[in-house]
């Protein structure tokens, strides 16, 4: 594989003047030369039909070896296919019927960092990341109508229409020779205007994107593999690739027979460049011998913890019942949620309280906003209301479990005159697959000598509390 790819990658430094590509937008400085018309990757396995729209051109039929550039629309007819692969080694797949676009592709091999961004509008697609991504993968997102998928070192099989999208985790699986361990999703898609994210996190597993409606839990998908890897399966050369030849697919032509798994006989005519696309793709996710679903199935059976024991930061994405980490936290990338319960009691019994808080995933925090305890108590300045309101903490750093202590005064019916102090703890918990899914919460205040306490656990809900 590595002699596919740093083939690929020698032809493609060649042809560009720069390694830095990014459209419109994007963050990263780049030079003039490094918009819109620099090459980012190559078309490897090109077959039937496949039309290629750079901006300002008609579109026109693509071949393999073909140079990449960002903002290319490339869609295929019933009968095509065809891979990309980029220069950090992101290979993506799409079958009949299927529309995509590079949006944006930065990337410095000197340490490999950069940014690659996909639109997949339509179809059947697969998708291996590389270097960007296996660094930091919130720097690789990929769009279909209904939602985003974050991704995490993974191989990636779905489909997508304007109405819905079916993404299953398939894993590096054992065919797989790059030694990657085992991915992640994170899905996200909008929930009647609200932000929800779903984490897949055992291969074979999946999730459904309806418009509107946001991800689905995570599923056992093993039985909609078959069928899409059926539509990604090489159906033998198109018609331009054998003119391009010069002889059919299969013919010897006085080359060597090939035999790798792509299916097609070289003869030793390709290009460079083309051949160098057609080994990464046959090494790093075939058209035909990624994974098998009984490669699937075996590496479903698996939890996800045994594929992280190596790596604390493999740790945040098992994604086990039980209290949260601030790794976990941090691995979902949007979204706004409060958690809430009214009515819980305080000791010695003569009182309750209302609790609630934030957490804003984008901004990395929790509490802040109307975050509160509230309630009353006999023993607390006459049986007065109390008010304490929770200040924002950050978990943009930091390891360890999602547990959070606030203290501070408490407000006795519009007074802090007698310094009463609350002290709240507040630890997240994950559930069934989800990150932070709902917060344990202790409470204890104190007013003059006296102490009340109370616990709970508050279920978590879209938006930020009012």
């Amino acid at each position: 594989m590595r002699r596919g790819l740093s083939i690929l990658i020698s032809v493609l430094l060649l042809s560009s003047p720069t390694l830095y590509a990014e459209g419109p937008g994007g963050a990263m400085p780049a030079p003039a030369a490094a918009q819109a018309g620099t090459q980012i990757g190559i078309a490897a396995a090109v077959r039937g039909s496949v039309q290629l729209a750079r901006t300002g051109q008609a579109g026109r039929l693509a071949h393999s070896g073909e140079a990449i550039h960002i903002g290319d629309v490339i869609a295929t007819d019933d009968a095509g296919q065809l891979q990309i692969i980029l220069l950090d080694e992101t290979v993506f797949t799409i079958g009949p019927s299927s529309s995509m676009t590079i949006d944006e592709f930065i990337y410095d091999p000197t340490n490999e960092n950069g940014t690659v961004k996909a639109s997949i509008t339509k179809g059947v697609f697969r998708f291996v990341t590389g270097k960007i991504a296996h660094k930091k993968p919130s720097n690789m997102e990929v769009k279909v109508p209904t939602g985003t998928i974050g991704v995490r070192g993974t191989m990636t099989l779905g489909s997508a229409s304007a109405l819905n999208a079916l993404v299953i985790l398939m894993g590096p699986g054992e065919k797989n020779n790059s030694g990657d361990r085992v991915g992640s999703l994170i899905l996200t898609g909008d929930a009647g205007g609200k932000k929800k994210s779903v984490y897949v996190t055992r291969p074979g597993y999946g999730s459904e994107m309806a418009a509107g409606s946001g991800p689905t839990p995570a599923f056992d998908a093993r039985d909609q593999i078959a069928g899409l890897q059926q539509q990604l399966a090489p159906k033998g050369d198109s018609q331009q690739d054998k003119k391009k030849s010069g002889k059919k697919a299969g013919s010897g032509g006085g080359g060597k027979s090939d035999d790798d798994s792509d299916g097609d006989d070289d003869g030793g005519s390709k290009s460079a460049s083309e051949q160098a696309g057609q080994d990464t793709a046959a090494a790093g996710g075939s058209l035909k011998d990624t994974s098998t679903v009984a490669d699937i199935a075996g590496d479903a059976g698996k939890n996800a913890a045994d594929a992280a024991q190596d790596s604390a930061e493999d740790d945040a994405l098992v994604i086990n019942d039980g209290i949260a980490t601030k790794e976990q936290l941090r691995t979902v990338q949007t979204g706004q949620f409060f958690f809430k319960q009214t009515g819980v009691p305080l000791n010695p019994s003569s009182g309750s309280y209302t609790f609630q808080i934030d957490i804003d995933f984008g901004a990395r925090t929790v509490g802040g906003g109307e975050s509160e305890v509230a309630g009353s108590h006999s023993l607390i300045d006459s049986g007065d209301s109390f008010d304490f309101d929770i200040p924002a903490a950050s978990f943009a750093s930091g390891n360890g479990n999602a547990l959070f202590v606030f203290s501070g005064l408490i407000d006795n019916g519009g007074s802090t005159t007698n310094q009463s102090t609350a002290d709240v703890t507040v630890s997240f918990n994950n559930s069934g697959g989800n990150v932070a899914l709902n917060a344990d919460h202790s409470v204890s205040i104190s007013d003059s000598g006296d102490t009340v306490t109370g616990s709970g656990n508050a279920g978590r809900n879209s938006g930020l509390s009012s």
